[in-house]
């Protein structure tokens, strides 16, 4: 999985700390203990409880670590069943979190057209004051009450290390899940939707803008999962 410098994101983004210790008495345990230690920003006990984590880091500036840490306050990890033996787990869970496609799709909505609208009354707009924008609209969206949520059904493994810690192994999907679909977020501005709007290949004059289609096709709406409980 590639992993920009921007969208490392919270599962590896802030480990250049020491991390924190694991006191997990059960697999579901450190699920849960994981879950808590990420609503509340706390990424050092958080990845206590990560297994093979790779220790990347991001230059991490002020915004960036502002959308990370509103991203990891609203993770919830709802386990529905699981399969346990002395030393394994295999979870099944619905992961939710807010939506960092669909935030920045509608961050672009607000911000294309007033980009159009000023160069076609002569300004001149740099790329740096369109990524500005862009980077005010998407903080404030995160960061408000309304911000678009997605929940995604993951099996989550979780091993009892040699040293007798439960750590729990992400694969792509449930990395994707808890990080808010970041890496996916951040393609829509540097290759997809978003980068064709800016070059005029596609019409946003009337504000409005869409996900791409089958993205993540495991993923399900918040609204639309809670319908289906």
């Amino acid at each position: 999985m590639t992993r920009r410098i921007f969208a490392g994101f919270l599962l590896i983004a802030m480990l250049l700390c020491a991390v924190g210790c694991n006191e997990a008495t059960s697999a579901r345990d450190a699920v849960e203990r994981f879950e808590a230690a990420m609503k509340e920003n706390d990424y050092k006990t958080a990845f206590a409880y990560v297994a093979d984590y790779d220790g990347y880091g991001f230059d991490k500036d002020k915004d960036t670590e502002r959308i990370i840490n509103a991203v990891s306050s609203s993770l919830s990890v709802n386990i529905l069943n699981d399969s346990s033996s002395a030393t394994n787990a295999l979870f099944d869970a619905d992961i939710t979190t807010i939506d960092l496609r669909q935030v920045y799709c509608d961050a672009a909505s607000v911000v294309i057209p007033q980009y159009y609208t000023a160069a076609l009354a002569g300004e001149d707009i740099s790329a740096n004051d369109i990524s500005i924008k862009m980077m005010q609209e998407v903080i404030a969206m995160v960061e408000g009450p309304g911000a678009p949520t997605v929940t995604t059904r993951v099996p989550l493994t979780v091993s009892l290390s040699n040293d007798n810690e439960w750590l729990i192994r992400l694969d792509v999907v449930a990395y994707n899940a808890i990080t808010g679909y970041l890496d996916e977020a951040n393609n829509l501005i540097t290759t997809g939707t978003i980068v064709q709007a800016i070059n005029g290949e596609t019409d946003f004059l009337s504000g409005e803008i869409t996900q791409p289609p089958e993205v993540s096709p495991s993923d399900v709406s918040a609204s639309d999962a809670a319908e289906e409980q």
